[in-house]
């Protein structure tokens, strides 16, 4: 079996691409508004902070999305995300499969034979991108074929 890797469908690379534009001039006008409202530095202050409590955390779940890749090995499938990396073996694996995940987005998941489920990074999509499903069914067929050619 030759090495593959899954990323982002090109489509929703283009959206974690975007969504800083779109995410940063609301937040901060927010921000600005807070500061504004109130007198003096502390509002300046307290402004900033609010812009770094929300804008933060988005930044690191944009950035855990668009590097998160799936790799098919003949050993087994290497998972990598922006802060944890996997190793699961043909062995343990059961079986792939789409999952919904929040407000109309889709996710991948490994179902392990002991009944544990593991993220697939690099398998998130929109609600209007085809291309996710043709990427998970040619993971399943992968993975299908490496079970099937185990000892």
């Amino acid at each position: 079996m030759t090495e593959q890797i899954f990323k982002l469908t090109p489509r929703s690379a283009r959206d974690a691409r975007r969504a800083p534009f779109y995410f940063t001039p609301v937040w901060g006008t927010l921000a600005v508004l807070f500061g504004l409202g109130g007198r003096g530095v502390e509002a300046w202050i307290g402004a900033a902070g609010l812009f770094s409590i929300v804008f933060v955390p988005v930044m690191l779940y944009i950035g855990a999305l668009r590097f998160g890749r799936t790799e098919v090995t003949p050993d087994g499938l290497r998972l990598r995300g922006m802060f944890v990396r996997r190793f699961v073996r043909w062995k343990d694996v059961a079986t792939v499969d789409p999952h919904p995940g929040n407000r109309g987005t889709r996710i991948a998941k490994v179902r392990l034979r002991n009944g544990r489920k593991r993220r697939l990074p690099g398998f998130f999509a929109g609600a209007k991108d085809d291309e996710f499903n043709a990427q998970v069914r040619d993971l399943q067929l992968l993975v299908r074929k490496a079970i099937a050619d185990l000892p």
